[in-house]
């Protein structure tokens, strides 16, 4: 175990500092801002990961300020960070904040699975205050999109079978058709040459 815990955190380390070498490359380029308000996001969790709350929520913080160029679907991410730090922080009301941000964009924005996050948060938050009321309400929603999104990978799942499924059919049906021409090629040949 303390294996596992000393790999997880090589790998922690070394993913923040491939987000900070990301920040430094693009810093003061136009073209590349997207990426790093990625990479300061993902830099964000890794820090509330490694339990480093103050360093990630300094990081999210930081976000906020070019709100307006992040966009709804990294708004929301940022959001959501911020929530669940609070949340790892036990700092209830400033999570239940911040995840409700983040779930109207997410609504707004129709993000499921990130939405599906926020409801499994808020469920968190609310059971943690004793609104247990509020904490089922969330939950029964985490479930109900988590059960539409299974729904809908195991739709797609079965639907690349299916063309799998017909395409070796397909390929089935082609080589015995050329098996069969190569048969008759080879009997017009042997009557040929019975001809000659």
């Amino acid at each position: 175990l303390a294996g596992i815990k000393k790999d997880l955190l090589f790998q922690q380390d070394t993913a923040l500092k491939i987000y900070q070498q990301v920040v430094k490359a693009v810093r003061g380029s136009g073209r590349y801002k997207s990426l790093a308000f990625n990479a300061y996001v993902n830099e964000g969790d890794v820090l509330a990961t490694m339990k480093e709350y103050t360093r990630a929520l300094r990081k999210y913080n930081s976000l906020l300020a070019y709100s307006d160029e992040l966009g709804d679907y990294l708004l929301g991410y940022v959001y959501s960070g911020m929530g669940n730090t609070y949340l790892d922080m036990k700092d209830y009301p400033a999570a239940g904040k911040y995840v409700n941000k983040a779930r109207q964009i997410n609504e707004r924005i129709h993000a499921g699975q990130e939405l599906s996050g926020n409801y499994a948060s808020l469920s968190e938050i609310n059971k943690a205050e004793k609104h247990f009321d509020v904490a089922l309400l969330y939950r029964e929603r985490y479930d109900s999109i988590q059960d539409t999104l299974m729904a809908e990978a195991n739709r797609k799942n079965m639907h690349l079978l299916v063309v799998k499924y017909q395409t070796a059919q397909k390929n089935k049906q082609i080589a015995q058709q050329q098996l069969a021409l190569a048969e008759n090629r080879h009997a017009i040949e042997r009557k040929n040459t019975w001809m000659l």
